[in-house]
């Protein structure tokens, strides 16, 4: 069964924290830190993967979600075109 929108959030919140501080930590600056953070939620969001998994399981989505957001975003920022060298 889906979980329901309202559980998925209150499921997310309790990995919002530690998303941030994994993109803070790689990108070292608070305004792409948010925005990696956010963006990694929402993926997690979308994801049934992540709202069915177990807690070691969420656990480990959740960081590897933050990782390649803030990487993502921090290589955009410096003008790496991830998409054309990975392409």
């Amino acid at each position: 069964m889906a979980m329901a929108f309202e559980e998925k959030i209150l499921l997310l919140r309790r990995y919002e924290q530690r998303v941030y501080s994994i993109c803070l930590h790689l990108v070292r600056e608070e305004k792409l830190a948010s925005e990696a953070a956010e963006a990694a939620l929402v993926a997690l969001f979308g994801d049934p993967a992540f709202a069915a998994g177990s807690e070691g399981e969420r656990s480990r989505s959740a960081r590897a979600a933050a990782v390649r957001h803030a990487l993502l975003l921090h290589s955009n920022e410096r003008g790496f075109d991830y998409a054309r060298a990975h392409g």
